[in-house]
């Protein structure tokens, strides 16, 4: 079963809102690597935190420009050896990133895939949407983002 949870930041420590989408046979600390489910989130155009917490600062959404390369996107990802592709999915601009880093706290080598889905409508409201996976996933998250309306 699929549940919808928002983040446990503290208020204090952050401005708008973030949302999970979580998956109740996932598990209980999600890697990117070996995990059978993709982590989704959408947040509120002016998330953003504020010090430390549990979340990252995550993507810079107000420097996803489409009008730049793929390359220069890719840019936008530094010290990951990423690589970039601008999609369009029903009508949708999507920014598709191959990323292959190690993870600062465990020195892991991870490989995630990650979509980013700037102004999706929710419901009436705006939110930026962002679906991170492994490469294995890759066919069943094209499908995934094939059949969402936005």
């Amino acid at each position: 079963t699929t549940e919808l949870k928002e983040t446990g930041i503290s208020p204090e420590a952050m401005v708008g809102t973030i949302y999970y989408i979580s998956f109740s046979d996932a598990p209980a600390q999600p890697l990117v690597n070996n995990n059978p489910y993709p982590l989704i989130s959408y947040s509120t155009l002016d998330f953003q935190t504020l010090g430390d917490s549990d979340v990252g600062p995550g993507m810079d959404w107000k420097a996803l420009d489409f009008s730049k390369s793929e390359t220069e996107l890719a840019l936008l990802f530094p010290n990951e050896n990423a690589t970039a592709q601008k999609l369009t999915v029903n009508g949708k601009q999507i920014l598709k990133v191959n990323r292959d880093l190690i993870e600062p706290l465990s020195g892991e080598r991870i490989t995630p895939l990650d979509y980013f889905m700037p102004d999706v409508v929710i419901n009436g409201a705006t939110y930026n949407l962002h679906i991170i996976g492994s490469p294995e996933q890759e066919a069943d998250l094209d499908k995934l983002l094939e059949s969402m309306v936005f």
